[in-house]
């Protein structure tokens, strides 16, 4: 049977054109993924945004809180620069956090203070899917 298992997802996104390479200075660590308005994904259909995105792996799991932490440890050392570039630029910023579900047994969910800090400071959003395996 699967195993219950959690990605973290750090996407910073804008319907134009980003300056990956800047969002990368500013980070000081490269992007998992990215993508630019107008990029084609598949035949009829393309990209509508760009975006600068930085995810972990799917980790088996039954605590959201240390991989969060990492993802924490990455971003809080950058967080004045980075706040600043997204408030410059009018970019938007979100959290994905992904919980599959496996052997009917679900994580713990906790968002540490640290975490809820970050994301009051780059205006981010944190969706939360949820799949049952």
């Amino acid at each position: 049977m699967a195993e219950t298992e959690i990605k973290i997802e750090f996407s910073i996104y804008h319907d134009s054109t980003l300056d990956h390479d800047e969002i990368t200075k500013i980070m000081h660590f490269e992007p998992t993924l990215t993508y630019n308005n107008g990029d084609q994904v598949r035949e009829n259909l393309v990209r509508k945004e760009s975006a600068w995105i930085y995810s972990t792996e799917y980790i088996r799991s039954l605590y959201l809180d240390p991989i969060l932490e990492s993802i924490i440890q990455r971003i809080e050392p950058n967080i004045i620069p980075l706040s600043e570039y997204v408030r410059k630029y009018g970019l938007s910023s979100k959290f994905d956090i992904v919980l599959r579900i496996g052997n009917d047994q679900p994580p713990s969910y906790y968002l540490p203070k640290r975490f809820i800090h970050i994301c009051s400071k780059l205006n981010a959003d944190i969706d939360t899917d949820i799949y049952i395996l």
